[in-house]
């Protein structure tokens, strides 16, 4: 595309959010590598599915949808990544006045996930030095930093993420209405924790619906679609040549989606740095516990 092309382009998505902002009266929130991606796939195919409906455009960020499929607003980010989240530091486009879908995971596994996309997805070119320094603990920019840096980053580790979690549900009467959903109970029990999170958001959804649309969200079938790089998605874009022809499958969107797989990827100090962060910090109404043992919501 050329430049041209890509400034003209920019205003146009601008003003495709702006009106799918008006038509949406429901919202999904997520930190970064919760299951936003996953939940978005599963919800799409089951609408497509119930609504005898099949657009791939939907998926799009900038896509108003005017037939049967609502205007979902889904939104992980803050106004400016490198703050706390906070009143002046949101999403402009989310609105108090919408049914608000809250995915949680597990900190740690978002943690370990996140520190993968940052390095060998984006890379040390998406961010300047300063940025790159401050998000791994003063590493630099041509250099490959720990994870361990990473976790104890006041802009991306452990306790950024608490404070992510902890602020919505702060301010979770604030809105319309509002409903947490665990990453990890959309793993353990599908249909069902679909089914109840559609069911909030007013969506129709029939059983067999959720299954087929568990089905076109496996990992092996998003691994795929991320391959073929078909889907009109930024989220599931494919990596670039160079990291696809590695066969680095750290560089994918689709990664491991395993539950506790911090523990295989961090070392015996920074294990009891985080299980501390979630036990002393974390509310305990999201379940996750110092021990690891995921309890009740």
């Amino acid at each position: 595309m050329s430049l041209s092309g890509f400034v003209a382009k920019k205003p146009l998505n601008w003003l495709r959010t702006r009106a799918k902002g008006v038509l949406s009266s429901r919202q999904v929130l997520a930190y970064p590598k919760c299951g936003n991606t996953w939940l978005r796939l599963m919800m799409y195919k089951a609408s497509c599915v119930e609504q005898g409906i099949d657009d791939e455009r939907y998926l799009s960020d900038y896509h108003v949808s005017l037939t049967g499929l609502p205007n979902i607003m889904w939104s992980h980010r803050t106004r400016h990544r490198r703050d706390l989240v906070g009143n002046d530091n949101t999403d402009p486009n989310l609105r108090f006045n919408r049914l608000t879908l809250f995915i949680v995971r597990d900190p740690r596994d978002v943690l370990v996930s996140c520190y993968y996309h940052e390095v060998f997805r984006n890379g040390p070119g998406v961010y300047s030095v300063d940025e790159w320094s401050e998000m791994f603990s003063g590493a630099a920019s041509g250099s490959s930093p720990s994870i361990a840096a990473y976790t104890r980053s006041a802009i991306r580790g452990i306790d950024f993420v608490i404070h992510f979690f902890n602020h919505w549900l702060s301010v979770q009467g604030d809105f319309a209405d509002f409903q947490i959903v665990r990453y990890e109970d959309l793993r353990s029990n599908p249909v069902p924790t679909l089914i109840k999170a559609m069911g909030f958001l007013k969506l129709p959804v029939s059983e067999r619906s959720a299954k087929v649309a568990m089905e076109f969200s496996s990992f092996e079938n998003m691994r795929q679609i991320e391959m073929a790089n078909t889907m009109p998605q930024a989220d599931l874009a494919r990596p670039s040549a160079s990291e696809s022809a590695s066969g680095d499958s750290r560089s994918f969107k689709v990664r491991k989606g395993v539950i506790g797989g911090y523990l295989d990827e961090l070392d015996d100090e920074v294990v009891a740095l985080v299980n501390e962060a979630v036990g002393k910090r974390l509310h305990p109404t999201f379940g996750y516990t110092e021990t690891g043992r995921l309890g009740t919501l």
